[in-house]
């Protein structure tokens, strides 16, 4: 007589799914070469004019497209085939780092053509990481859905913590050109594995919109799809509304923390906070991606928050380098959790078919917000705060015994109130009934979009 108990089933193992390592360890090498030509042409452009507001738009460059370009990524990547969108993406970073490096040589290369080249590479890395995004189930089963985008943010903190002092060194020893040839070599990499991957595509993944390509009144319903879908839903819409105060917040920490540590100490000091800062991040990814159970995705998120505006407090109230350092340390050490929460979340909430467009409104609202504060923080710092926190200033009357005063002591005492200001919003957004229940929710996963919507777009 057969034994009645089935044997138990092997645990699901990333190991057995190459095409997901392949596009991983292609996106690893291009994120390298990305961020190291980024990091060197901000010190590039923050050197060469001493502006923090030279540097902000050229930041704000990077972010721009991400907010018009992310709902037409988002219709892209839930009408086409998602490999070959960010294949073609990979070819284009292949390029314009030709050209920027070409600019480069010709003695033709400015912050004004720093920030052009900027937004042309982020414009292709908008459309190449929502689709990134949204395939992420199709190469992964659920089970392994926070393992793979731990896997994904770790790609993004390592080349964070081999970076800044690589960046450093490099620009010393090979220059700005070398260093631009370099990410087009690493974006050559991902293209060959993307080559070399096949992505499952459910064949009904294009069903809804076949019959949605004609007439500008559908075209609209369309770009706009992503963000009535997240609107109506209670829970997720307190989310995405929480994810947008959030990345606000952050995008003072995003465009200021170079420039403040530039005040305090020198290029090479700078790198290796940086990549102090990359370890915390690496060590978040590693702890997210093997030892986390993040059951409850809405209750990690708001505790990683809340902690990170503590590291954004202390990292501001502080002049000591060693303090700063820890601050970065924690602060990029809770990024990875939050980050994956909340893609875990959506990924198993939203259905394949209409995906790309949830994570094209989740990549608006963010990248709107966070793009409001980098072109507000500069304006913040150079024209109010660092003149009133000076010897005689308004605000240092009010605040220099704590905060010191002085250059950089503006935008210090800016870190101090963002992140007093996180802590606050993720204490209130705990008590939200709504993102309470997106809590319940989440191991009931909508099947299909709303009918009214799917006719509609």
């Amino acid at each position: 007589m057969s034994n009645p108990i089935a044997s138990p089933q092997p645990a699901a193992r990333l190991w057995d799914h190459p095409a997901f390592l392949a596009v991983w360890v292609g996106q690893f090498a291009s994120a390298i070469g990305a961020q190291l030509t980024a990091f060197s042409l901000s010190i590039w452009v923050f050197q060469g004019t001493g502006s923090v507001g030279h540097f902000g738009m050229v930041v704000a460059a990077q972010m721009l497209p991400a907010v018009l370009l992310a709902s037409t990524a988002g219709v892209l990547a839930d009408r086409f085939n998602r490999r070959r969108i960010m294949l073609f993406c990979k070819v284009a970073a292949v390029v314009v780092a030709a050209a920027t490096f070409g600019l480069l040589e010709a003695d033709i290369l400015t912050p004004l053509t720093v920030g052009f080249a900027t937004a042309v590479a982020s414009s292709f890395a908008t459309v190449h990481q929502i689709a990134y995004a949204s395939s992420v189930p199709q190469l992964v089963p659920r089970e392994l859905y926070q393992k793979a985008n731990g896997l994904v943010q770790m790609s993004i903190h390592v080349s964070a913590v081999v970076v800044p002092l690589l960046a450093v060194v490099l620009l010393e020893w090979l220059g700005l050109g070398r260093i631009i040839l370099i990410e087009g070599a690493c974006a050559v990499v991902a293209v060959g594995t993307l080559l070399l991957a096949r992505f499952g595509e459910p064949p009904a993944r294009n069903a809804t919109l076949d019959s949605e390509k004609k007439g500008l009144k559908k075209h609209f319903a369309q770009q706009t799809f992503g963000l009535r879908y997240v609107f109506g839903d209670p829970g997720l819409s307190t989310l995405m509304l929480y994810l947008a105060m959030a990345s606000f917040i952050n995008g003072f920490v995003y465009v200021l923390f170079r420039p403040l540590m530039l005040t305090l100490s020198d290029v090479g000091t700078l790198g290796t906070i940086v990549t102090i800062a990359g370890a915390g991040g690496l060590a978040g990814t590693i702890y997210v991606s093997f030892f986390a159970r993040l059951r409850d995705r809405v209750t990690a998120l708001l505790r990683f928050t809340l902690v990170s505006g503590v590291f954004m407090v202390l990292c501001g109230a502080t002049q000591s380098i060693p303090l700063i350092a820890l601050s970065a340390f924690g602060f990029s050490f809770t990024l990875p959790g939050a980050i994956v929460s909340v893609q875990v979340l959506l990924q198993e909430r939203v259905p394949n078919e209409v995906r790309g467009r949830v994570f094209a409104a989740r990549a608006l609202l963010a990248g709107s917000s966070m793009l409001l504060a980098v072109l507000l923080s500069p304006a913040l710092a150079e024209l109010l705060f660092e003149p009133e926190m000076l010897d005689g200033g308004v605000l240092a009357g009010w605040f220099g015994q704590w905060f010191g005063q002085g250059p950089g002591r503006g935008i210090a005492l800016l870190f101090v109130l963002a992140g007093a200001s996180m802590v606050v919003v993720s204490l209130a957004a705990a008590r939200s009934a709504a993102l309470r229940g997106v809590a319940r929710e989440q191991e009931a996963p909508v099947t299909s979009p709303p009918t009214a919507d799917v006719e509609a777009s």
